[in-house]
């Protein structure tokens, strides 16, 4: 594989990292605040409602809350996404210097210092790059075919993390709907 296409390839996976990331963060601020409005309306519903105890569901959202907000702390998501958007914005400056260079060995160099610098994108990062060329001429010529297993992998990668957001938003509700069992 040739620099330039390293490079390109590199820098659009790092877009797509951090367009993740975004989304992560995004979500991850969704999922705090919706927890937060369901463990005030089982609290509401507890005080308004004597047939109903939701002492347990109270406690198990209260330690969910607790859970997400330190977790997604942690990750640091919109940090990690403004980093890596320098990251590819650097190597989109490299990328436009590639044609105007006889001997690359320098740029290649700092390439693979940008890449030191900051955390690599992931597998479904590099397959999206891969999947939004498939169509081009030569794209077999530098990535190969594009299979069926390629698309398995591609629709794998959006279908999990939307999975699981769908996941952790009907858990309070499916907690509050089968409550009597917990109690």
């Amino acid at each position: 594989m040739n620099l330039d296409d390293k490079i390109w390839k590199t820098s659009k996976s790092r877009m797509n990292m951090a367009d993740r990331l975004k989304s992560y963060d995004m979500w991850s601020q969704f999922l705090i605040i919706y927890y937060s409005l369901c463990l005030i309306a089982v609290t509401i519903l507890d005080m308004n409602n004597n047939q109903f105890d939701a002492s347990v569901p109270t406690l198990i959202l209260s330690i969910i809350v607790l859970v997400i907000s330190v977790f997604i702390y942690a990750m640091d998501y919109g940090k990690r996404a403004l980093e890596t958007q320098k990251s590819y914005i650097e190597m989109q400056r490299k990328l436009s210097k590639i044609d105007k260079l006889k001997d690359t060995k320098k740029l290649e160099e700092e390439y693979y210092n940008i890449l030191d610098c900051s955390e690599n994108h992931n597998h479904c990062d590099y397959i999206k790059v891969l999947y939004s060329v498939r169509e081009q001429k030569e794209n077999e010529q530098y990535n190969g075919r594009f299979t069926w297993m390629k698309y398995l992998e591609y629709y794998i990668c959006i279908f999990k993390i939307k999975f699981l957001i769908f996941i952790l938003f009907l858990f309070p509700i499916l907690m509050l709907f089968f409550s009597s069992t917990i109690i």
